[in-house]
């Protein structure tokens, strides 16, 4: 598990689970749960399929499937991603942006705590988050 103080309170969550891996159902929920159980009410989460372009894994076709009609069902977003294609990265990322405020503008506004959001969203454009994100060490 991650530790709490990662996702305690947040807005929006990727929840990231590598195609090339066999992935349950029970998996996906436990890690939704989770974080819903410690982020904000109405915590905007997406699920991830990493590695897309690796579709030579048997279990690709089958984790995949499972992870789209999970989002499907549970109105979640849901994007396959590579390192290969940073756009697509990238892409996920500010769908999240959005999702997080459209559903919590106005808690934004009123809570200067909060817009840290305008943070996340240069950094985004600026491509750091992403290189951070495959820099940590």
């Amino acid at each position: 598990m991650l530790n709490l103080k990662f996702y305690k309170g947040a807005l929006g969550a990727l929840i990231c689970f590598d195609l090339s891996m066999k992935v349950e159902e029970e998996r996906i929920f436990k890690w939704v749960k989770e974080v819903k159980s410690h982020a904000a009410d109405g915590c905007c989460v997406v699920i991830i399929g990493t590695k897309s372009v690796k579709i030579e894994y048997p279990e690709y076709n089958q984790t995949s499937k499972i992870l789209k009609e999970y989002a499907l069902k549970n109105n979640l977003l849901y994007f396959e991603t590579s390192v290969l294609k940073p756009d697509t990265i990238f892409l996920s990322i500010e769908e999240l942006i959005e999702d997080v405020k459209a559903k919590h503008l106005d808690s934004l506004i009123l809570n200067p705590s909060l817009s840290h959001m305008s943070f996340l969203e240069q950094t985004v454009d600026s491509g750091s988050l992403v290189n951070n994100c495959f820099d940590a060490r």
